[in-house]
C-alpha cells in the first residue's frame, strides 16, 4: 500500500477486526478506533461536535491530515447524531474527510444508495467541497468491478476518487 501509517475508524468491532486481519494479511499497520464516525471524522477535520452529541464521551482526537481518506459509509445507520440518510445527509460525512485530507490528497467517497444517482451525487460531492473551502481539482468516476455485477446497467454502487 506504501502507507506510512492507516487508521480504521468503525463504531462495529467486528469491522475492526475484519479489517485488522486484512491489514495483517497485507503487512499494513493499521491503527483502529472503535468510535461513532461522525464526531471522529469532525475532530479529525477540526471540526467542532455539535448538538446534543457534544455531550456524550468519545475518544479525544486532534486534527490530522491524510493524504487518503476513503469515505465508506453504510446506506443507513443510527448513531448519537440521530439517523444518517445518505440520501439527505451525505454532505455531513464529506465535509469533514475534505477538510481532513492533505492538499495533493484524495478522497474516495462511495454512495451506495440506489435512489441516488450518479450525476446528482458527483454535484453533491462538488457543491460541498466548494462551500468548504476546499474545491475538487479533479474527480474521477471508478466504475465497479465485474465482480459487483448490475442485472439494470446502472449500478448501486457509486464511487468517486476526489483529489484536493
Amino acid at each position: 500500500s506504501g502507507a506510512s501509517s492507516v487508521l480504521n475508524v468503525d463504531f462495529s468491532a467486528s469491522a475492526l477486526a475484519v479489517g485488522r486481519e486484512n491489514a495483517a494479511l497485507n503487512s499494513v499497520s493499521m491503527d483502529c478506533l472503535q468510535s461513532d464516525a461522525i464526531p471522529a471524522m469532525r475532530q479529525l477535520a477540526g471540526l467542532p461536535i455539535k448538538g446534543r452529541a457534544a455531550r456524550r464521551r468519545y475518544p479525544r482526537l486532534q486534527p490530522r491530515q491524510f493524504d487518503r481518506v476513503i469515505l465508506d459509509p453504510p446506506t443507513f445507520a443510527r448513531s448519537p447524531f440521530g439517523a444518517v440518510d445518505l440520501v439527505r445527509d451525505y454532505p455531513a460525512l464529506f465535509k469533514p474527510a475534505a477538510l481532513a485530507c492533505a492538499p495533493g490528497g484524495a478522497v474516495l467517497a462511495t454512495n451506495h444508495v440506489s435512489a441516488v444517482g450518479l450525476q446528482a451525487w458527483l454535484d453533491i460531492l462538488r457543491r460541498c467541497a466548494q462551500k468548504a473551502g476546499r474545491p475538487i481539482k479533479r474527480l474521477e468516476v471508478l466504475e465497479p468491478e465485474a465482480d459487483f455485477p448490475s442485472l439494470d446497467g446502472v449500478h448501486l454502487l457509486k464511487m468517486a476518487l476526489c483529489w484536493f
